[in-house]
């Protein structure tokens, strides 16, 4: 059963005396500890139970810690748990290959309980932060792709306005609440006494007759306070002297 901390440590080595000395220091740190005394049993045991992190001894019996490693790194449920090489190898070169094949720390035997200790917290803490930022990445693309097809989306939509817009035979523009013309859009506008781009800007006050003024902003404000659409119809001048509904 895990204590308090949640984090399981697993202990791999042959030698008994110390399974008992890095059991101890864990324990007394209040983590789960896990054992195993040899390369292929801590595989297995990793494989398992997922360990926050693994206590790695190199030389050892049916299968040694580099190969133990390299299995590890290689599988992808246990490639990102820490291993940190505890071994009484002193050479450069072994050190290298623990590095090499995928450890992130290396302790030298006989070791101090306190550096152990201090190695194992450093390292549990930069998983954690690993971990969130790998949460925090996975959550930003999952807005990111939110956003691109939310812009894909409106840009559908607004094709589709534009196609329909575009159709209509007649004339459509967009108003503010005090009736100033925002856009003007028209297929054809040889019936227009002014250009659509002469329009934006003005009041309609200022294109069209006092009586249609009044309704058309009056319309604006039931629109406006029902929510509802608006429906009228009225007549104006357009060129060459003539009337045309709208």
């Amino acid at each position: 059963m895990a204590d308090k901390s949640g984090k399981t440590i697993l202990v791999v080595d042959d030698a008994p005396e110390n399974i008992r000395l890095l059991s101890r220091i864990s324990k007394e740190s209040r983590y789960h500890i896990e054992v195993a005394d040899n390369g292929a049993q801590a595989v297995e045991i990793a494989q398992t139970l997922l360990p926050d992190i693994i206590l790695l001894d190199i030389n050892m019996p049916v299968m040694d810690g580099f190969e133990a490693c390299a299995r590890l790194k290689e599988d992808e449920r246990t490639c990102d748990i820490p291993v940190i090489f505890i071994s009484a190898l002193d050479n450069i070169e072994d050190k290298a290959k623990a590095f090499r094949i995928g450890g992130v720390d290396y302790i030298l035997k006989p070791f101090e309980s306190e550096e152990v200790l201090a190695r194992v917290e450093t390292h549990l803490a930069l998983r954690h932060l690993r971990v969130q930022l790998e949460q925090a990445n996975l959550a930003l693309s999952a807005r990111v792709e939110e956003l691109t097809n939310s812009r894909e989306l409106l840009a559908q939509r607004e094709r589709r306005l534009s196609a329909f817009v575009n159709a209509l035979p007649n004339l459509s523009f967009i108003l503010d609440e005090q009736g100033c013309y925002l856009e003007v859009m028209a297929n054809e506008t040889s019936f227009l006494a002014a250009r659509p781009d002469e329009l934006v800007g003005r009041l309609i006050a200022d294109v069209l007759p006092p009586m249609e003024t009044v309704r058309i902003l009056d319309a604006i404000r039931q629109t406006i306070q029902t929510g509802k659409i608006t429906v009228m119809e009225y007549e104006i001048p357009v060129v060459g002297g003539r009337e045309r509904w709208f």
